[in-house]
């Protein structure tokens, strides 16, 4: 665990643990990985995708149908460290695709279908993006080359 050589400013990680203490203990976070935790935040790492990685996989589970569920596809976490991941050794931070208010979620919804949530959550379910005005002629110029 490599947690006590992060490079911090003392000063703002106590202030930090002052302002979160109590989001920290309620959440179970061992306090093993807030110092961790206050580097990934304060630097920006979002690092999960170097550790594992979601894979879909088609459902064929007698489990889901035991609960009612009928999925046609799922997502899987697998690990890419051949070693594994070790049991309280890394804290990891998922960026959000859109963030929003109550008040403000209609307006952010329509700045954003002109920014790049769109196309980030079409990537994320694998959904071939159209584009409006396309002619088959386009299409076939995009596959040829």
């Amino acid at each position: 665990n490599n947690n006590n050589n992060l490079e911090i400013n003392e000063n703002e990680y106590e202030n930090f643990l002052n302002l979160h203490y109590t989001q920290l203990s309620a959440s179970n976070i061992p306090s093993t990985l807030w110092r961790q935790l206050f580097y990934k935040l304060k630097n920006q790492i979002l690092d999960a995708g170097q550790f594992f990685e979601y894979i879909p996989i088609d459902i064929e589970s007698n489990e889901f149908e035991k609960m009612n569920i009928h999925p046609t596809q799922t997502l899987n976490v697998i690990v890419k460290n051949e070693n594994g991941i070790t049991k309280n050794s890394q804290i990891f931070i998922i960026d959000h695709f859109w963030t929003t208010s109550q008040v403000t979620a209609h307006n952010d919804l329509e700045q954003s279908l002109t920014s790049n949530l769109i196309d980030r959550l079409f990537n994320l379910m694998q959904i071939p993006i159209v584009v409006e005005g396309a002619t088959e002629n386009d299409d076939n110029d995009n596959n040829n080359g």
